[in-house]
Formats: C-alpha cells, sequence, structure tokens
C-alpha cells in the first residue's frame, strides 16, 4: 500500500510504502485507551491554576430550575416526582445487576418472556460440582476443550524496513488490493 504525502519531508520521502497489516498496527497504536480524556486545558483554565476560580463563572444555585411554573399543578408528573438532593459533584458509578444486563445483551431479569410474571432467584451455582451438574443437565459437556498449539508471530514488517535492513523484498499477495 502506498500513501502519498502532501508535502515531502525534509529528507526528501514524497511517499510511504508499507503492508496492510504495518498500517493497521500504525493505526491501532494513534487511538486512545478508552476513557481517556483528549481535551487538556492549560494556563487558567487548568484544573489546579489558582485564578480559575475568578474566570469560570460559578455553577446556578440549587434552587434556580427552569420548573418554576409547574410547582403549584398536583396532577403534573413532573412535580410530583421529588429529586433528590445531592451535591452536583456527585458521580456514583454504581449501576444494579439487573440494569447492567439489560443495557448490554437486552435480557430482562425481573420479568418473564412468556408469561410477563416477576422472576425469583432459585439458586446461584458457584462451585464447580454445582456447575458440572447444570452443564450435564443442559447436555454439554463437563470438560473444557483441549487448547491448540500456539502459532507462530505474524510477519508484520513492512517492504520499507525489509528494504533498510538488507532483507530480500519478494511480491506479496495483497499487493495486488
Amino acid at each position: 500500500m502506498r500513501l502519498v504525502l502532501e508535502r515531502p519531508f525534509s529528507d526528501g520521502t514524497v511517499a510511504l510504502e508499507m503492508d496492510p497489516l504495518s498500517l493497521l498496527a500504525r493505526l491501532a497504536a494513534a487511538v486512545h485507551p478508552p476513557r481517556f480524556n483528549t481535551m487538556r486545558y492549560g494556563g487558567v483554565l487548568a484544573a489546579h491554576s489558582k485564578w480559575r476560580g475568578r474566570v469560570v463563572p460559578p455553577p446556578p444555585p440549587p434552587g434556580d430550575d427552569d420548573d418554576d411554573e409547574h410547582d403549584d399543578h398536583a396532577h403534573c408528573a413532573t412535580c410530583s416526582t421529588k429529586k433528590k438532593d445531592k451535591p452536583p459533584t456527585h458521580r456514583c458509578g454504581y449501576r444494579p445487576w439487573r440494569e447492567l444486563l439489560r443495557r448490554s445483551f437486552k435480557i430482562d431479569v425481573e420479568h418473564c418472556e412468556h408469561c410477563g410474571g416477576r422472576m425469583k432467584l432459585r439458586a446461584l451455582v458457584v462451585t464447580a460440582a454445582g456447575i458440572r451438574r447444570y452443564l450435564r443437565w443442559l447436555g454439554e459437556p463437563t470438560e473444557p476443550p483441549t487448547l491448540a498449539p500456539a502459532r507462530g508471530p505474524p510477519f508484520f514488517k513492512s517492504r520499507v524496513i525489509r528494504r533498510r535492513l538488507g532483507e530480500p523484498v519478494q511480491a506479496e499477495l495483497f499487493d495486488v488490493l
């Protein structure tokens, strides 16, 4: 695969040649890890700046909501529900397991999918003997499958690197793609 550069490098390079696996390795290195904050603030907007309080406006007081017109309506669902009084910095990450199963796998563990009735937890299988007994009842194998031998590492060097190392460069299958 050949990537043509917009401007030549200082050494005169105008294009990069690499095989698809090398290209994917370079692209994967540019992807940030999960939950990595990509926005950084500096100067007075930085988190630990002494002057941040003078620049950033304070949060609105908790009583200033836009729902003041609904205060006297007893029939309104918005007014009848009480808001939980938590500080604005409260960020609890706890989620019940039933909510996590519903969000992740679309499994509702509280209601039966056939009759719609409420389900109860009958047993929690945690021991190896209980798991084997349950697998036998389902007709599944109780022993883990045998492990296959490990394969060798993939050939990931690009043609450019092989040329620099003095290795012979051969035509490869994915050159035609």
